[in-house]
């Protein structure tokens, strides 16, 4: 059995801006730059790289690490994560779903090449859930 740690919070760019709750805050971001006064070039680049740090930000789901059994969490952990335990998971199976896609050019694409479907996931108390290696199959999405 492995353990998952998975991301289990929301990124602030997908949360409403806290000046303009009608905005997420990757929306206020872009309002920002557009505000200022820049060339077009200089414009591009500012945005081109707010859209960069948005699809490289971790995001709810996202397989950030695989334990041994039973090695649970600590510190703060729980305040951002989720441990799902998964039986039937070789901990080293779970390399492939932690690694970072990018494109030829070393630009991340995606902080994670999978996520985990976390809708419906019980969490206990300590922020942990048990599932079966066919009920994490069908819920792993890669991108």
């Amino acid at each position: 059995m492995a353990d998952l740690l998975v991301y289990n919070k929301s990124h602030w760019m997908d949360e409403p801006s806290k000046n303009q709750s009608a905005k997420n805050g990757y929306v206020n971001a872009q309002d920002q730059i557009n505000a200022k006064s820049l060339s077009a070039g200089e414009l591009t680049k500012e945005l081109t790289l707010l859209d960069q740090k948005r699809d490289a930000r971790h995001q709810g789901g996202d397989i950030v690490e695989g334990r041994p059994d039973g090695t649970g969490m600590s510190g703060k952990e729980p305040l951002a994560f989720a441990l799902i335990q998964v039986t039937g998971l070789d901990v080293a199976d779970v390399t492939a779903y932690t690694e970072s896609k990018e494109d030829g050019a070393g630009v991340i694409l995606f902080r994670r090449s999978a996520r985990l479907d976390m809708t419906g996931i019980v969490l206990d108390a300590e922020q942990t859930a048990r599932l079966t290696l066919a009920q994490f199959e069908s819920r792993l999405q890669t991108k």
